[in-house]
């Protein structure tokens, strides 16, 4: 049970001989061992000693199931054997979750970004009140010339401002309230250790916890803001104020700052960014060993309707058979597991006569396929032959094929053709139960992240005991196989239920819900980030064209050309957006450590990348720029001499 989940219906555990059966290579009295324990600590106990003290009692029952799963195991595996497992206590103050360490990281990412953009939300609205402040600068002066004090000036200035931070505060919730409901509907459903799809239940809302950090953040924010602009003002020399109302250098370098840092944040953003899309895109155009365009796939589990295993077996027979009948369908194959669920069955295997430590365990994963099943998923064997209808899965040794990592770890420099390997025998000792009569290419199995992992796969002609996934293959569009597939198996059983149907690229792409859901997001952050970026830059150019209209009335009386008041604008636009992306290139070099783990098949600096950040950069530069040069430009010289 995990907080992830919330069950329909709850059983006792004594329930459940009437609803899990034993695997076959099970004897009688041994029932698998999938469940969490749980425990209360007594008072004044603390969790260290009870996890000292468990620890030797978990460990005993779980050696003891283990020799009733695989009694040749039992008094002969060493101490550091293969089978060796250290069970240990965990708190549970926030609940089991298999999601919690999946997705924490990429969770920190997005946090980090929701950060940035904070900030940079903090550093737009200074900038502007800080233009604000510059106008509302006789006015500051005069209220101080009339008696009020610095402490009620900045008193006012942050009143504005926290009134600015509540209002817009308060629409961010409102479209918390609004937009929550999509994201919870918009999360996909969860497998369990089965690879059963699981709805997800993860309980979102907004509670006081909530409530009270974003009060917190606001006003922080709202401090942020406001502080700066209301600080100079109540700093301001009355006397200098008063006799001019031209803009000071000081307050034009201290937006120049602001926007420059702005632009450096942008730019760390949409490193982030432009990674996260890439490593989504990488990942969907990449080989993963398998025909994923033109496979449709059955999940059926006949112990659902009560089928026992030889009703199972004679199904699973018969659906293969008829199934290659179907118009379109140019292969089948059934197999024990599917691909991309992000599961399997893992076995300790070594070849025959190596000994097998504590570092083997769960070495490598398990298949069981019919004939055919390689060419449906068109993965070539590249040694050896494919299986055959004579492959009986109870032959010794039996026939087995295994993938090219296999051959490489355990078989390295040799024909693994007519090799032997097995399970742990007597002392550690790997048995030759399994003779290699093919090698097929390597594919992944589990998700497109995981590194593929050794593979053996077995025969099974006599069909299958329990649940199997049927794989179609056709030269039409898979979709179009779907309905034929249902009609079929409808005529067979019109009660046998169908788990899944979905086509292979479904699977796929169901299994990277993560790094779609982090792509998209972060997506979203870097325009929001290059809006900002956008707005900051253009109030910083048209405060200073606003500030220096006198100046530009000058130039242009003189003769100045349109071109040169141009390139005068260009130049600090130039220069703010240069050091904004350097600075932000700096900073994403202090963070590329730790973004590294959320990529895959890309480097930390792809030059793509980088160049693709710093063009949108320079792009967005420009397109926030050419206002304020237009105005420049527009500026009437007598207009601009009469108002000064």
């Amino acid at each position: 049970m995990t907080v992830d989940t919330s069950p329909d219906v709850r059983v006792p555990a004594s329930a459940d001989r009437f609803l899990v059966k034993p695997y076959a290579e099970m004897n009688a009295g041994a029932r698998p061992l999938f469940g969490q324990v749980f425990g209360r600590l007594r008072s004044g106990v603390s969790f260290e000693r009870a996890n000292a003290q468990a620890d030797p009692l978990l460990n005993a029952a779980y050696q003891d199931e283990v020799e009733k799963i695989f009694p040749q195991a039992k008094g002969t595996a060493p101490v550091k054997g293969p089978y060796e497992s250290r069970l240990r206590l965990e708190p549970i103050a926030n609940g089991v979750s298999a999601l919690r360490a999946q997705f924490s990281r990429g969770l920190e990412v997005l946090m980090a970004a929701v950060g940035l953009l904070l900030l940079m939300a903090c550093a737009n609205v200074a900038g502007l009140l800080l233009a604000r402040s510059a106008a509302r600068a006789p006015e500051m002066s005069i209220r101080l010339a009339l008696g009020a004090s610095p402490g009620r000036i900045v008193r006012q200035l942050l009143t504005e401002g926290l009134l600015l931070a509540v209002l817009g505060g308060t629409a961010g919730m409102l479209l918390t309230f609004v937009c929550l409901p999509v994201l919870v509907r918009g999360l996909p459903p969860v497998r369990d250790r089965g690879a059963v799809l699981q709805p997800l239940a993860v309980h979102i809302a907004v509670d006081l916890h909530v409530l009270g950090f974003a009060v917190a953040i606001t006003v922080l924010t709202a401090v942020l803001f406001a502080l700066s602009p209301a600080w100079r003002s109540a700093r301001a020399d009355v006397v200098s104020v008063l006799r001019s109302n031209r803009s000071s250098t000081r307050r034009l370098a201290a937006r120049n700052i602001i926007v420059a840092a702005q632009v450096a944040l942008c730019t760390l953003i949409l490193m982030g960014a432009a990674l996260l899309v890439g490593t989504l895109e990488r990942m969907r155009s990449m080989n993963a060993g398998f025909d994923r365009d033109h496979v449709v796939t059955l999940t059926i589990d006949p112990g659902l309707s009560g089928y026992t295993a030889e009703q199972s077996r004679a199904l699973s027979k018969r659906l293969l058979e008829e199934a290659r009948g179907l118009p379109g369908v140019s292969a089948v194959g059934i197999a024990s597991r599917a691909v991309m669920r992000g599961t399997g069955v893992k076995a300790t295997l070594g070849p025959a006569g190596s000994r097998i430590g504590a570092t083997d365990f769960l070495n490598s994963s398990l298949n069981d396929v019919t004939p055919g099943y390689f060419e449906t998923m068109g993965m070539r064997i590249v040694a050896g032959r494919d299986f055959n209808w004579f492959d009986r899965s109870h032959a010794t040794p039996r026939k087995v094929i295994v993938n090219q990592a296999f051959a490489r770890r355990f078989l390295p420099g040799k024909n693994p053709l007519g090799e032997r390997f097995g399970f742990p025998g007597p002392g550690g000792i790997a048995k030759a139960d399994n003779e290699i009569i093919g090698v097929v290419r390597d594919a992944k199995y589990r998700s497109l992240r995981e590194p593929i992992p050794p593979t053996v796969y077995s025969p099974m002609v006599d069909g299958f005991d329990s649940a199997f996934v049927v794989q179609l293959r056709t030269d039409q569009r898979p979709e179009a196989m779907m309905a034929p597939a249902r009609k079929l198996l409808h005529a067979l059983d019109p009660e046998l239920p169908i788990i899944e149907a979905r086509t292979l690229r479904e699977e796929v792409e169901a299994s990277l819900w993560q790094e779609r859901l982090l792509a998209s997001l972060s997506a979203v952050f870097g325009a929001i980030a290059g809006l900002l970026a956008s707005i900051g830059l253009y109030g910083a150019l048209d405060y200073a064209v606003k500030s220096r209209t006198r100046e530009i009335g000058v130039r242009m009386a003189l003769g100045a050309h349109p071109a040169r008041v141009v390139g005068l604008f260009s130049r600090e636009a130039l220069l703010l957006t240069a050091s904004g992306i350097g600075l932000g290139l700096c900073a994403y070099a202090a963070a590329a450590v730790w973004i590294r783990r959320m990529l895959f098949d890309l480097r930390p600096w792809e030059p793509f990348a980088v160049l693709s950040v710093v063009f949108l950069v320079a792009l967005i530069a420009a397109i926030a720029a050419a206002p304020a040069a237009y105005r420049a430009v527009r500026i009437d010289p007598a207009s601009a001499l009469r108002a000064e």
